[in-house]
């Protein structure tokens, strides 16, 4: 919300955190059943990826392909866009920094200390 600005508010609503999540968590879960309170039964879906097409094609009338049932962002696709990617990312700026930092260290005690 707007005016989000004490410390615990940011907590709220930040994802890093528990209590954050179980926020994001909580007004999804009433966002959804305030979808599922005001649409119309047939016709609203209430889709998981893990049913497949049928479901999907009986509510759009269509007939089920012969096709796999695509299934992207698995967890470890999410795993590895979202931890393993910014840790690749990030890496050579971190490892040079401490290299600099090093070489200063060693000049510091060199010629100063």
């Amino acid at each position: 919300p707007a005016g989000a600005n004490t410390r615990a508010q940011k907590r709220a609503l930040s994802l890093r955190t528990a209590a954050g999540m179980a926020n994001a968590v909580e007004q999804f879960r009433r966002w959804e059943a305030d979808v599922k309170a005001h649409v119309p039964r047939a016709q609203l879906l209430v889709f998981h990826a893990r049913d497949g097409w049928a479901p999907l094609c009986a509510f759009l009338g269509k007939p089920v392909p012969d096709a796999p049932f695509p299934h992207v962002n698995s967890r470890e696709e999410w795993r590895t866009r979202v931890v393993v990617a910014p840790i690749v990312y990030w890496a050579p700026a971190v490892l040079g920094t401490l290299l600099l930092l090093a070489a200063a260290a060693a000049l510091l005690y060199k010629y100063v200390l």
